[in-house]
């Protein structure tokens, strides 16, 4: 989702970017802020959005961390306060990416999800099995909720045999061999 929103901001539209893993937030890790001013702050304690929303080192780019750890995530997340957050963020911000717990884990990321105009599945390369990919996806289908994609991250190439740069130029040295023997004949 970091990297995500990065790229998104690097085109010159505002992106916030919410930490709604309110079981297990990781944002934290990345963006030095208010740790304990957040989300669930602005869900359970009323306060002002713009009091969660920091600005980041990455120009366009906003952050609003989770705050502290609930006891009722998927309540608050399902709050008629949490349809008021997305739509004053849309209204906002080109794009806004939330950051939620896996699909098939608990049933935040289906809840949050319903309000969102769609998701993008995240895939650990090389150790999510591809059944727990398609039921997560499955999942998503039956809630109706659209499916924009999915991003491989941390998949180790080589652990399959392919070494990139050998491909790449394996594939245009073959193209130039070919087109050579094409223009002398």
């Amino acid at each position: 989702s970091i990297n995500l929103a990065a790229v998104l901001a690097q085109m010159g539209k505002p992106v916030l970017l919410i930490d709604a893993d309110l079981r297990r937030p990781r944002l934290q890790k990345v963006f030095q802020g208010k740790m304990n001013l957040g989300l669930v702050n602005y869900l359970a304690a009323s306060i002002p959005l713009a009091d969660i929303i920091q600005p980041t080192e990455v120009p366009h780019l906003s952050v609003a961390l989770s705050g502290p750890i609930p006891p009722n995530p998927s309540e608050l997340l399902a709050s008629d306060r949490m349809k008021h957050l997305i739509e004053e963020v849309r209204g906002r911000f080109a794009y806004v990416i939330f950051d939620s717990p896996p699909v098939l884990a608990v049933t935040d990321a289906i809840v949050l999800a319903a309000s969102a105009d769609g998701v993008v599945l995240c895939v650990h390369g090389g150790k999510t099995p591809r059944d727990l990919v398609q039921r997560s996806a499955e999942r998503l289908r039956q809630a109706n909720i659209p499916v924009l994609g999915a991003i491989l991250n941390n998949l180790d190439l080589q652990q399959y045999g392919y070494n990139y740069r050998k491909s790449y130029y394996d594939y245009y040295e073959g193209a130039e061999e070919t087109e050579g023997r094409g223009q002398s004949a």
